[in-house]
């Protein structure tokens, strides 16, 4: 019940972040919010089957998000979302999933 519960809010999360008007073009977004949209999508990736739609629509956000958040670099934005994670677990309380902590790259 706990994990339908937790993918409806991610669904709801990035439906809700798809549909903001300011978010709609990744180029015109903050890198804040990239990264924010980045993780979101990461979160839902790692709990469910994205469908074709919200992974072109993840995608979008992870190449805007190398591109103006990390210059290209992919291994900084790895550095970042390693972080990133560490970051939301020790705040969430939890501890990462297991394919996590095995070191599993983020879905580009």
């Amino acid at each position: 019940m706990k994990l339908v519960r937790a993918l409806s809010l991610l669904a709801a999360a990035l439906a809700g972040v798809a549909a903001q008007p300011a978010l709609a073009d990744p180029q015109r977004a903050q890198v804040a919010e990239l990264k924010t949209v980045y993780l979101t999508c990461e979160q839902a990736a790692s709990r469910t089957l994205l469908d074709m739609a919200a992974a072109a629509f993840c995608s979008r956000y992870a190449e805007e998000l190398l591109q103006r958040g990390f210059a290209g670099d992919f291994n900084q934005l790895l550095s970042w979302w390693r972080e990133a994670k560490d970051d939301a677990v020790a705040v969430e309380g939890g501890r990462p999933d297991t394919a996590d902590a095995h070191g599993a790259a983020p879905p580009h």
